[in-house]
C-alpha cells in the first residue's frame, strides 16, 4: 500500500470516529452533555471539544509549516514511538499545550461540531494538495513526541482518540445510567 493510500485509510478512520461521536451524542440533552463527573473532570462536551482542539492545533501547525521541508530525524522516530506506546498503554497524559484544553477555550457544542467539520475539510484539502514526495516531510510538531509526517500525524490523532475511549465509554455509561434512573423516578 502506498503512503497516500495509508493516509487516505487513516483519514477515513478519523472521519468514522468523528461521525460515530456525532451520532452518539445527537439525542442527548444539553444538561447531560455538559455534566462533569467531578469538578476537575471533563464532561462529554469537554471531551469532544478537546478532540477537536487537538486537530485544530495540528491544522494550524500544518498551515504554518506546509512550505518548509523538514525531514524526520531518528530522534523524531524514537519520540513518536514512545508517544504511541504511552497512548496505547493508557498512561495519563497532562495536556501539554493550553490551546487544546477545552476549559481554557469555552465553546458551545454545536459550534465545536462545526469547527471540527471545517478543520477536517481543510485538513483533507491540504493533504490532497501535497505531492507524494511532500508527504514524507514533517508538518506537525508535538511538545513531547517530536516532528510528525502527515502519516504520523494521522496515526497520532487515531491513537489520541483511542487513548480517550475509556474516558468516553465511562462518561457515556454514567450518562445512560443517570438518564435511566431519572426516567424511572
Amino acid at each position: 500500500m502506498s503512503m497516500r493510500q495509508e493516509i487516505e485509510q487513516n483519514f477515513a478512520v478519523l472521519e468514522t470516529a468523528k461521525e460515530t461521536i456525532y451520532q452518539t451524542i445527537a439525542d442527548l440533552p444539553q444538561e447531560v452533555l455538559t455534566k462533569k463527573p467531578a469538578a476537575d473532570q471533563w464532561s462529554i462536551s469537554d471531551l469532544v471539544h478537546h478532540l477537536m482542539l487537538v486537530e485544530q492545533f495540528a491544522m494550524t501547525q500544518f498551515q504554518q509549516t506546509q512550505h518548509q521541508k523538514i525531514k524526520k530525524t531518528w530522534i523524531d522516530r524514537i519520540k513518536f514511538l514512545m508517544s504511541k506506546i504511552a497512548l496505547d498503554t493508557g498512561q495519563k497524559i497532562t495536556v501539554p499545550v493550553v490551546d487544546v484544553d477545552p476549559l481554557n477555550i469555552p465553546a458551545e457544542l454545536p459550534d465545536v461540531q462545526q469547527q471540527w467539520t471545517d478543520v477536517r475539510i481543510e485538513f483533507k484539502a491540504r493533504l490532497d494538495s501535497l505531492s507524494d514526495e511532500d508527504l514524507t516531510y514533517c508538518y506537525f510538531s508535538h511538545p513531547y513526541a517530536g516532528n510528525f509526517t502527515c502519516q504520523d500525524g494521522l496515526i497520532f490523532l487515531i491513537k489520541h482518540w483511542t487513548h480517550h475511549q475509556p474516558q468516553w465509554r465511562k462518561l457515556l455509561a454514567t450518562t445512560m445510567i443517570e438518564m435511566d434512573t431519572d426516567g424511572k423516578s
